[in-house]
């Protein structure tokens, strides 16, 4: 894009050079091993900058974070989850995840305490151990048994393959946000977009919430549901496949103390590898929610005349600037979770096949079990059109922002608002990346559900 007559180079150095020094710390959180995406950030204020004619010492300030006292925004505030923040809380205290919780902004940081991250370590000592031992035995029993016809039949095999799948993605989840090269830029990210959201109490009344408020604002209470459903299975059949119950000395199965504290080692192993999980979870429909709100707000600003923008110059300005730190936001956020969300989606796609077609199976022979599989299978079923409904919108709403910003520099002269215009439909409708190549849209929804229910009759036609 090109530089308007009136900007020298000379000039434009000058003005750069004081936009740079001047806002250090907004690319300190981008800085260091994330140098492409500084150098994208300061392209940004040199489009901002073209756009301040005739202010030399112009500094640019996050203009996302202006509209979080708008009368228009419709968001939640931190305190209306706070009862996720609060198990967090406890689960950081007991070293299940590597970061500490500040009590008053809810920002994460990492652990200050040695006791807590080796805690941490052994908890993940375990969890390797523990999924490498079920591995082992899965193969051993498709090897041995089932391959061989010594015993082992079809219905032995859905809960350790469920195990490893959701074991599977959570390390993977772990690895990414807490221990890759980009663990500094993802905290970061965190805070950036927990902040936000406002603070001080309740501004709007439960009727008017969606489902994806309520859902957020019980979202760890429902996780837990995980390390329960699997407690529920050993509390169902204690000789399940790889429970702790089976390496314990056979006169102690007799005992109802052994029993209780094995129902609980295995509620404590799931917990173990749920809770990163969940703070990852948490921050991923956050953000969802809160682009989703803020894109509306936007609109909503642009449409209406405000006292502190008496020209339209000014309204294009802090539109486009709106529009490029959101499309940076997006950005960041494809970074971070776009590998994330491709084996999440996956994950989910099997786990939901297998718990499907199980649940159904098992309703004529256990219907305890059957009731159990059944119950996951429809919270998993739809917990992927729930959790990423605001997603599939946000490259609807960055299409409708930009038309508004178009309409709005209609008012302006011609040369100025054809260079307005160049600029912001430059603007990508950036999406939510699933993987390399695919993206959360509509369409996905329903290629999901009927892929599953697809399978699962596939399944029970072949395997009566």
């Amino acid at each position: 894009m090109g530089l308007p007559p009136s900007y020298s180079s000379k000039k434009m150095s000058h003005k750069m050079f004081h936009l740079v020094k001047n806002n250090s710390k907004f690319f300190s959180a981008r800085s260091g091993k994330n140098k492409v995406l500084s150098s994208r950030l300061k392209q940004v204020v040199l489009d901002v900058a073209i756009f301040e004619e005739g202010e030399e010492n112009f500094i640019p300030r996050p203009s996302l974070e202006s509209l979080k006292s708008h009368p228009g925004l419709k968001l939640i505030t931190k305190k209306d989850f706070r009862i996720n923040f609060k198990i967090l809380r406890i689960f950081s205290a007991l070293g299940l995840i590597p970061v500490e919780i500040d009590p008053e902004t809810w920002n994460i940081r990492w652990h200050r305490s040695a006791l807590r991250r080796w805690l941490n370590n052994f908890y993940l000592m375990i969890w390797v151990l523990h999924s490498a031992l079920c591995s082992v035995r899965l193969l051993s029993f498709f090897y041995f048994k089932f391959g061989s016809g010594k015993g082992g039949t079809l219905d032995d095999i859905p809960c350790p393959i469920l195990c490893i799948l959701a074991s599977g993605l959570a390390f993977y989840t772990n690895y990414i946000f807490f221990w890759s090269e980009n663990r500094n830029f993802n905290l970061n990210g965190y805070n950036e977009g927990l902040n936000l959201y406002r603070d001080g109490c309740r501004t709007m009344p439960w009727s008017r919430y969606s489902r994806q408020d309520v859902l957020l604002v019980i979202l760890v209470p429902i996780l837990l549901v995980v390390p329960a459903f699997h407690m529920g299975i050993f509390l169902t059949e204690p000789t399940g496949f790889n429970f702790v119950y089976n390496y314990i000395p056979n006169f102690l199965h007799d005992s109802t103390l052994w029993f209780i504290v094995c129902a609980l080692t295995e509620f404590f192993i799931v917990l173990i590898w749920v809770s990163p999980a969940m703070l990852a979870q948490l921050g991923e429909m956050s953000t969802f929610i809160c682009f989703d709100a803020y894109l509306r707000c936007a609109i909503l600003d642009i449409r209406t005349q405000s006292v502190m923008q008496p020209s339209i110059g000014a309204k294009v300005r802090r539109g486009y600037r709106i529009l490029r730190e959101f499309q940076m936001y997006m950005q960041d956020l494809n970074i971070m979770t776009q590998g994330v969300l491709f084996v999440a989606k996956e994950t989910l796609l099997i786990s939901s096949i297998i718990l499907g077609f199980f649940g159904i199976r098992f309703m004529h022979k256990n219907w305890i079990m059957g009731g159990l599989f059944l119950g996951i299978f429809f919270a998993v079923f739809i917990v992927y059109p729930i959790v990423n409904e605001r997603a599939f919108l946000i490259p609807t709403l960055t299409k409708m922002y930009k038309h508004e910003i178009s309409i709005c520099a209609l008012g302006l002269p011609p040369g100025r608002r054809k260079r307005i215009l160049k600029s912001v439909h430059a603007v990508q409708h950036v999406g939510v990346k699933v993987g390399s190549f695919g993206a959360l849209d509509r369409f996905s929804v329903f290629c999901f559900l009927q892929f599953v229910i697809a399978r699962i009759a596939d399944l029970l036609v072949s395997f009566p």
